[in-house]
């Protein structure tokens, strides 16, 4: 028993001397302090310095089902003229980072009509085939090159977030992780698609538990034409980062 106690002490001077080394001034850290006083031991985490060749915020808009479908065969699965309103006002003016199958969704590209400008992340597009369209190899390259647009527009520019992540799925695990993401907006459709067909593609929006623990719901409204006619019913939710 005599020998237990120095270990004990050594435990906590060192438990002291970790809290005290732990950068609470990150604004990444935001609520570290309480999460450790609370015993949550996801607050020991490293917490990622943000990048400062990117935007200092960006956002995340994406319709999802109940299982987490985004996408068939490079498609939406459904069509709400709501979401397509919501989708329009988010993004209007703004950047837009988007994949391929994203860029190609409509042949006439009237879904980025109303974007600023558009930012597609592929290693397969010739750029002198997208006319006014950015190419990007990566979305860190994609973010580099928002930040330049921002910098030349920054004395016309409001308050707010000028660049969106618009999917496709690995893009959205990518924003989804990345410092600077300050808002995720969801349009969840109350439906559930069949994935068990080998024939389709079908591509998902991260699982919840991978990304929102420095996120809180700030927002959620019912669609206005949810459940009426063929629409299935469907909810605007917003989350922020705490």
């Amino acid at each position: 028993m005599p020998m237990r106690r120095p270990c004990i002490e050594l435990l906590r001077i060192w438990k002291r001397t970790y809290v005290r080394g732990l950068d609470w001034c990150n604004p990444d850290s935001s609520g570290l302090k309480k999460r450790w006083s609370e015993g949550d031991p996801g607050a020991c985490r490293h917490i990622p310095t943000p990048k400062k060749n990117a935007p200092d915020k960006i956002g995340v808009v994406a319709a999802i089902s109940k299982n987490r479908v985004i996408g068939v065969c490079g498609e939406l699965p459904w069509d709400i003229p709501e979401d397509r309103k919501h989708f329009e006002a988010l993004t209007s003016g703004k950047i837009l980072i988007i994949g391929r199958r994203t860029f190609g969704e409509r042949e006439d590209g009237a879904h980025l009509a109303h974007i600023g400008r558009c930012i597609v992340v592929s290693n397969t597009l010739d750029p002198q085939k997208c006319g006014s369209t950015l190419i990007a190899t990566s979305l860190d390259d994609a973010l580099g090159q928002a930040k330049q647009i921002i910098m030349e527009q920054k004395s016309t520019l409001r308050c707010g977030i000028h660049c969106w992540v618009g999917g496709g799925e690995r893009l959205y695990e990518e924003a989804l992780a990345h410092t600077s993401l300050h808002e995720v907006h969801l349009t969840e459709i109350d439906t559930e698609i069949d994935i068990n067909s080998g024939i389709k593609k079908f591509a998902r929006f991260p699982a919840k538990y991978r990304w929102d623990r420095n996120f809180r719901l700030l927002e959620k409204r019912m669609g206005n034409c949810s459940g009426q006619g063929a629409l299935p019913k469907y909810s605007f939710s917003t989350y922020r980062r705490e």
